[in-house]
């Protein structure tokens, strides 16, 4: 078999990465994959943030019944190009699957052409000759699941080793009280919670533009991360924040909203919906600036966690190559 791992082009956010570490497992264990970039071009090269993975590069997709073809969610539509090659769905994420579906108005076009043309462009979980599907979240597994799909395979990703700290060492960074959050996650609410604690003395810092040896230097030595978006799979950032010694603090939307994907103390994870939940989040900033090493600890657990996740990852990319290569 020969496994097709396809991957938009250009693009180096966490859902990427991921398809360029099931490659990087998958030639591992001894299976013929590569990374395909869409679109299709020979010019197209790997990005300088993932040559350390060392996913080889292939040109073309076939549809014959000896190749194993994986999509990410926000590309189903691909689906209808294959009817004898094994495709696999990798829900890297629940909300930006919706976002590539197009509006009512269009989806009615659509429509009209698929009935003239017997073309279809995108994937509403209609039956599929050799379809199967992965889940990278607990959120994305229930969402299957409530499609009708009960047989999806786990295969959830890992940090990149350049984010993973010594645990041993964190307790002995000098920290200063800086809130970190991401100014493109849960921007209405976040900024409304930086107008509520004007008045405390804490430095909050958006974090965009930068390498990941600036990501890194900046979640290590600041005490909180806050992350109130709609977490539409097990998002990288919390947990790279967690890993470098923030204390992370959630709403309760997407995968935060369940403890397998976000396996925080309830203390942690705070409904930003709640009539009284900037007050709730404030108190609990004071709180974890005041005492950062007792709330550092509570959320140990949390940590660990996220430090196994690439032995999981081997694991589960082993069996879901076995699934893959036994279905028919």
């Amino acid at each position: 078999m020969e496994y097709k791992v396809v991957c938009p082009h250009a693009s180096i956010s966490g859902g990427p990465e991921a398809l360029h570490q099931l490659t990087r497992a998958l030639v591992d264990i001894g299976r013929d994959a590569g990374i395909v970039y869409i679109p299709i071009s020979p010019e197209n090269r790997c990005a300088e943030r993932f040559m350390h993975y060392a996913a080889p590069l292939f040109h073309e997709l076939r549809d014959s019944g000896d190749q194993v073809v994986v999509l990410p969610e926000t590309m189903t539509g691909m689906v209808w190009r294959f009817r004898h090659a094994r495709c696999v769905i990798w829900w890297l994420s629940v909300d930006n699957y919706f976002k590539t579906l197009p509006s009512t108005r269009v989806k009615k076009f659509k429509s009209y052409c698929r009935a003239k043309l017997g073309r279809r462009r995108h994937y509403h979980f209609e039956p599929h000759p050799h379809l199967l599907h992965a889940h990278q979240s607990e959120y994305a597994r229930r969402f299957l699941l409530r499609h009708g799909v009960t047989d999806s395979l786990p295969l959830t990703d890992y940090l990149a080793p350049g984010m993973v700290f010594d645990e041993n060492r964190l307790t002995r960074t000098s920290r200063s009280d800086q809130c970190l959050y991401n100014p493109l996650k849960g921007r209405e609410f976040t900024e409304r919670l930086i107008a509520h604690c004007a008045d405390l003395a804490v430095d909050f810092v958006a974090l965009q533009g930068l390498s990941e040896s600036q990501m890194r230097e900046r979640l290590g030595r600041a005490k909180l991360y806050i992350d109130f978006g709609e977490h539409p799979g097990r998002d990288r950032i919390p947990r790279e924040a967690a890993l470098a010694g923030c204390v992370v603090i959630t709403g309760c939307s997407g995968s935060a909203g369940n403890d397998v994907d976000v396996p925080l103390p309830a203390l942690y994870k705070l409904d930003q919906s709640d009539a009284h939940a900037l007050d709730r989040v404030r108190s609990l900033l004071q709180a974890v600036l005041g005492e950062h090493a007792l709330h550092f600890s509570a959320q140990r657990p949390f940590r660990d966690s996220i430090a196994k996740q690439q032995t999981v990852f081997e694991h589960e990319v082993m069996a879901f190559s076995q699934r893959v290569e036994a279905a028919r």
